[in-house]
């Protein structure tokens, strides 16, 4: 097979000339030889789809510093998608983009008893991270979704409306995550009670 360039649509990044990665995040239904679709984030302008053999993009939710696009496993009924956008947090569309609400219920902790330096107490909120999600590959029924970022670890068992955070280090201070990913076999991996989570 042979590969074709296909930018209509997507916006030039803003920034060229800074030194830090601008990640950009793709993400496919699974029903992708059905209806076609793709979802396009971009660290500086939103999130674009593209629906159709013709591939031209359009901007479904614009201005937005998006820091990872994770797409439910039954998007076909369901119509949902996660993204993480610094400085916001946690939101979530049952419609397929349209319409985007934030689900921060439970991110947010003010402050940890961390000596960093001299009178310096770190924040935890994790609405001002970058964090980055898993979603369960059983999330039609367990409606399970993982946030990870440098402020810790969470997990939601209601598609969003409220987080919690799991410990990961034995001395209960929050793990510094930079990548997740859950089980493609969650619903029935045998550490059920401690999914199984890749941390880097």
């Amino acid at each position: 097979s042979r590969w074709s360039f296909r930018k209509l649509g997507l916006p030039i990044p803003k920034v060229l000339n800074e030194f830090y990665p601008k990640p950009d995040f793709i993400v496919v239904p699974p029903n992708y030889a059905f209806d076609r679709k793709i979802f396009f984030g971009t660290r500086y302008d939103g999130v674009y789809m593209s629906a159709g053999d013709d591939q031209k993009w359009s901007a479904i939710w614009e201005h937005q510093p998006v820091s990872d696009l994770v797409i439910s496993p039954a998007f076909s009924s369901d119509a949902t998608l996660f993204a993480t956008v610094r400085g916001k947090g946690i939101y979530k569309t049952t419609n397929g983009g349209l319409k985007w609400r934030a689900i921060n219920n439970g991110l947010a902790q003010e402050f940890v008893n961390l000596k960093l330096a001299e009178n310096v107490r770190p924040t935890l909120d994790l609405t001002m991270q970058d964090i980055k999600l898993s979603v369960s590959s059983h999330y039609k029924v367990d409606e399970v979704v993982f946030a990870g970022s440098a402020g810790g670890l969470y997990k939601t068992e209601d598609g969003g409306a409220s987080w919690h955070r799991l410990e990961v280090l034995r001395s209960g201070e929050p793990a510094f995550i930079i990548a997740i990913a859950s089980s493609p076999d969650y619903e029935k991996d045998p550490t059920r009670r401690y999914p199984v989570l890749y941390l880097q």
